[in-house]
């Protein structure tokens, strides 16, 4: 009787009440496998993307440097052979060619750049923000003295070179691959100059009447080029990363040759060599003895 009862509501029931359930069950398939399409589709255009990202972000490291003067930091020397006292600068003047932070004994103006001259390595690349020419950087005569002490430019770079002192000065610049320059400047004036080919290291900038005045100035292909600052630090942006690359390092009064930088031991040229890994490449603190000053 029950089973009888059973057979009868089942042939009452809309038979809507049994159909969804194979519905559903084509359409989840149908779901399903359009899911798994896009899933593949979309792991196929990571598999394009991804590494053509990742590549690009590879090619490239930023290195950074701290030099430090090993020992107890020297007293500035005050310019003692002045031309003119109390007509240009003033008693207080001192020899900026070694400039030694007295509290954490950073080194000031030494420079490092990658060098593709003799015995040095061609780039094999230049990121866009390392390409030479179409910026603009002035040399100045501030108070008797040239400020910056040194200065890297490129080829093809616009230079001022400006007098802001109340008297005149001639400066030279002993450029060697451009024309070498002598120039009058009368107070407040400016000079243009825009030298078109490398220097094949950094040349030397002073006056005939003013001998302390002096600086360094840097002329590359390339933008990778770095001054140490008042702490002794520098950093070079955006090298060629996962090659292995020549670095000069040049200070206007120190003997680096088999200094050690890196792990790698500066030669007779003042070259040293790296590998340039993606990111970061800090090479911490690098200590220069008093002897490599002349001290």
């Amino acid at each position: 009787m029950n089973l009888r009862i059973l057979r009868i509501i089942n042939r009452q029931s809309p038979r809507s009440r049994r159909l969804p359930v194979f519905s559903c069950a084509r359409r989840c398939d149908r779901f399903a496998s359009l899911r798994s399409l896009g899933l593949a589709f979309l792991t196929l255009l990571v598999g394009f993307a991804g590494p053509a990202l990742s590549d690009e972000t590879d090619r490239w490291g930023d290195l950074t440097i701290r030099f430090v003067y090993d020992g107890v930091p020297p007293q500035p020397q005050r310019i003692a052979d002045r031309v003119g006292e109390g007509f240009c600068g003033d008693s207080a003047m001192v020899d900026e060619s070694l400039v030694v932070n007295t509290i954490d004994k950073g080194i000031r103006d030494l420079v490092v750049y990658a060098y593709e001259g003799p015995g040095g390595r061609a780039l094999p690349a230049v990121h866009p923000d390392a390409v030479s020419g179409g910026k603009a950087f002035e040399l100045s005569n501030v108070n008797c003295n040239y400020v910056p002490r040194v200065l890297a430019i490129t080829s093809g770079d616009a230079l001022s070179v400006v007098n802001t002192d109340v008297i005149g000065y001639s400066t030279m610049l002993g450029f060697m691959a451009n024309r070498a320059e002598s120039l009058s400047l009368p107070p407040n004036a400016r000079a243009e100059l825009s030298p078109q080919r490398a220097e094949p290291a950094p040349i030397p900038v002073g006056s005939l009447l003013y001998p302390w005045m002096k600086a360094r100035l840097l002329v590359l292909d390339h933008r990778y080029a770095g001054i140490s600052d008042v702490h002794g630090r520098m950093t070079i942006g955006r090298l060629p990363a996962g090659v292995k690359l020549a670095f000069r390092v040049y200070h206007e009064r120190a003997s680096l040759r088999g200094l050690k930088i890196g792990g790698s031991e500066v030669n007779r040229r003042g070259v040293f060599e790296l590998e340039i890994q993606p990111g970061e490449n800090d090479l911490g603190t690098v200590s220069i003895s008093a002897e490599r000053f002349g001290l």
